[in-house]
């Protein structure tokens, strides 16, 4: 409930502008900031810090309502129009109602709180509060013959598509019959993520001539094939691979480093707001460690496949890693080739059955790549364009 803001406050270190701010609906949850970063920062400057931040964090929230309700708004709610609609509508969002918010907290915008979990599930992340304690790890070995005979079958009609599409549309497709694999934890929370979206890296050349490499994010939907999938990868591939180009997270690590001190601070920062569901949207739209899979693309610079850790800092669940096709050794005939993908998983977002069923629908498409030319909601399929688009140069 809203409160008078009174000069005990300031009294007790609060400066004016969090007083006033308290009276707010809001307000307590940058009190409760206010608390959490005075215990974390040297004791002699903490609160200094603490209310410097806070009042940066004040006109973020005044900007997006205060409260935070209109990010997990029923759709009911939404159908006003408003900023917030058009970034639902334009991320792919789908502005689903959180039944488990807290009055006056602003929620995560990237996700909603799963409750009513059997208990030892919702108790592995607090046994296991670190993501790297809970990692996973398999090797999928797919059918490259049967990759390479549907790649070249789209293209004698005019449709260019290369490995990594199919991949991660197969893998999308798998995901909507085993929705907990877009779960992810959160300070030992589990939580449903509202959008499917891919990070992985290109490989570029600098004007010396040097190798350089950059992140890119795409965002999915249900109406998507494996036909879009591969338009967007192309577009963010072609918009971000000449030599002069920077997106926005080379731009903003560039100033970073530029300044003594702040790398360490700002990543400090963000990744105890992360933790409290107090990192603004638009860092959470930009950083690609907050995604729902994390692919590289060995095979394009002819490297053996790896097992690649899931970052701590976000919120990634499963890395995939796509290795240089070798010999089909397991099934016997080494004139036939297989593409290792090295996988690893946050084994506290789902149990082993349902990971195992995931992996069962995910070799389903990859044995049948023509299901992933329709739309993964079940809708019509919209005309497929052809595009010359070539194969990612990605890499770790």
């Amino acid at each position: 409930m809203p409160r008078e803001a009174s000069t005990a406050d300031t009294r007790q270190g609060y400066p004016a502008a969090v007083s006033r701010a308290a009276a707010s609906g809001w307000g307590g949850a940058m009190c409760h900031f206010w608390n959490f970063t005075a215990g974390h920062l040297p004791p002699a400057g903490g609160k200094d810090y603490a209310a410097r931040i806070i009042i940066v964090i004040i006109p973020y929230y005044s900007k997006c309502g205060g409260k935070g309700k209109e990010q997990n708004a029923r759709p009911a709610q939404l159908a006003g129009g408003g900023k917030q609609v058009a970034f639902v509508e334009r991320m792919g969002y789908n502005g689903s109602y959180n039944p488990d918010r807290i009055e006056d907290m602003p929620m995560r915008p990237d996700g909603t709180r799963v409750k009513n979990l059997p208990p030892i599930v919702a108790a592995i992340p607090y046994i296991m509060p670190k993501r790297y304690d809970a990692q996973n790890s398999i090797t999928e070995n797919i059918d490259e013959e049967v990759l390479k005979a549907y790649i070249r079958e789209k293209r004698r009609g005019g449709i260019r598509i290369n490995h990594m599409a199919v991949i991660i549309a197969a893998y999308y497709k798998a995901v909507q019959t085993n929705p907990k694999l877009n779960y992810f934890v959160m300070n030992s929370r589990i939580y449903k993520r509202n959008h499917f979206c891919v990070s992985f890296v290109i490989l570029k050349k600098l004007a010396d001539g040097s190798p350089d490499e950059t992140t890119l994010k795409i965002f999915l939907e249900p109406q998507d094939t494996v036909f879009t999938i591969q338009q967007k990868i192309a577009d963010a591939v072609d918009a971000n691979s000449r030599t002069e180009q920077k997106n926005s997270t080379d731009k903003f690590a560039r100033f970073m480093f530029s300044v003594p001190g702040l790398p360490k601070f700002v990543v400090w920062l963000a990744y105890h707001l992360d933790k409290h569901g107090l990192l603004p949207r638009k860092i959470i739209d930009l950083s690609p460690f907050h995604t729902s899979m994390f692919i590289t693309n060995l095979a394009s610079i002819k490297t053996s496949y790896i097992h690649h850790h899931c970052y701590e800092f976000g919120t990634t669940s499963v890395f995939v890693c796509m290795g240089k096709p070798v010999p089909n050794y397991m099934s016997g005939d080494l004139t036939k080739k297989m593409m290792p993908l090295g996988i690893v998983m946050d084994e506290r977002i789902c149990t082993g059955y349902e990971y195992a069923s995931f992996c069962s629908d995910f070799r389903k498409y990859i044995r049948q790549p023509e299901l992933l030319e329709m739309p993964f909601d079940g809708s019509a399929a919209p005309e497929t364009a052809a595009g010359e688009t070539t194969e990612t140069p990605v890499s770790v």
